[in-house]
């Protein structure tokens, strides 16, 4: 990982005529977020060579034209955002490809510090461009935020388009019924056979969150059902895609593996009642530390201690889940390979 990136661009320092960009935004039901992002994609005198917005099946089909913007229209059923994607990328035509998400907006000289970055690193496999929550209000919201290297979402990414094609683009095993988690990271994690990252401080995208619902908040830790598949494709690098760095050194994600030990603490009290006290503290610290990153609001505070005693069970019982579900989709492919 190149973590000095690259600098922002100069004039005359990068060759980027030599260079085709291409932007894929997969949208579903984004007719109120994805005008922004159009817009700030044709702000300035620098864009990408084409842009293809991956319609994924919306409810109102509205195909938006963009001045200035040279612009693509996909339709597909709606398939997830795994589809949408490589349905995108697979039609584009750049020899590089950036995967944005419909609600976000990029800043002005986003389109140029990638440029620069592309005729630099012409060996990198990956560029990842810094992104910036917007919507800060409250522990109930559905966010995204990524100011350091390592992470990869493919809500500011982008790949060399002959990686993508000898990678074979975003695995649909990281989609189960209405969940899609770490397909992003499993994708980078296998393009950097093919080329080193590169973090390109000037790109930055900005991501406008929302208000979400109890429910929607508890929902969210179903989608670690999925990480099973990355520890079992990336061993420890897929147990720290999401961990603590000292270095070299990666660490398990904090989330995961305090989610583990409360839930261990709640079944062990269950059979010796002293360890009631002791999983109700290591509870209540595990909630204080996911407060202290999100952030909460003096009146959610109820609301949110409810959602995070609940949130490690969820959690563990979302990764038992998917262990099981690998292990079954594992052991059918298997007993196909070997049928007769």
């Amino acid at each position: 990982m190149d973590r000095g990136g690259a600098r922002p661009p100069r004039r005359g320092r990068c060759k980027v005529s030599e260079v085709t960009l291409s932007v894929v935004i997969p949208a579903f039901n984004a007719g109120t977020t994805l005008p922004r992002l159009l817009s700030s994609l044709a702000d300035g005198s620098d864009g990408p060579d084409e842009v293809i917005v991956v319609d994924d099946g919306s409810e109102i089909f509205t195909p938006l034209r963009q001045e200035g913007l040279p612009l693509r229209w996909l339709r597909l059923d709606h398939q997830g955002p795994i589809a949408a994607r490589n349905a995108g990328w697979r039609d584009a035509s750049g020899q590089w490809i950036v995967f944005l998400d419909s609600d976000c907006s990029v800043d002005p000289g986003w389109c140029a510090a990638y440029r620069c970055a592309m005729a630099e690193h012409q060996e990198a496999g990956v560029l990842e461009g810094p992104l910036q929550e917007t919507f800060r209000y409250g522990f109930f919201r559905h966010w995204a935020e990524n100011l350091r290297p390592g992470r990869f979402p493919t809500a500011n990414v982008a790949y060399r388009r002959d990686v993508l094609e000898a990678i074979g683009g975003l695995d649909p095993m990281f989609r189960w019924g209405r969940f899609y988690f770490r397909e992003d990271s499993d994708l980078a994690l296998r393009a950097l056979r093919h080329g080193r990252a590169v973090w390109v401080a000037g790109a930055l995208a900005r991501h406008h969150g929302r208000p979400i619902r109890f429910g929607r908040k508890l929902q969210e830790a179903c989608r670690y059902a999925l990480d099973p598949g990355m520890v079992l494709r990336h061993g420890w690098r897929g147990v720290g895609v999401d961990g603590v760095r000292f270095g070299p050194l990666r660490l398990p994600a904090p989330r995961q593996t305090s989610a583990v030990l409360v839930t261990a603490l709640w079944l062990g009290a269950v059979f010796w009642r002293p360890l009631l006290a002791v999983a109700a503290v290591a509870a209540i610290c595990r909630a204080a530390f996911v407060f202290s990153r999100e952030g909460v609001l003096w009146r959610e505070v109820p609301l949110a201690m409810a959602e995070q005693l609940l949130e490690p069970v969820v959690l563990c019982a979302a990764l038992v889940l998917g262990a099981i579900r690998l292990g079954t989709l594992r052991w059918g492919r298997y007993s196909k390979a070997h049928v007769g």
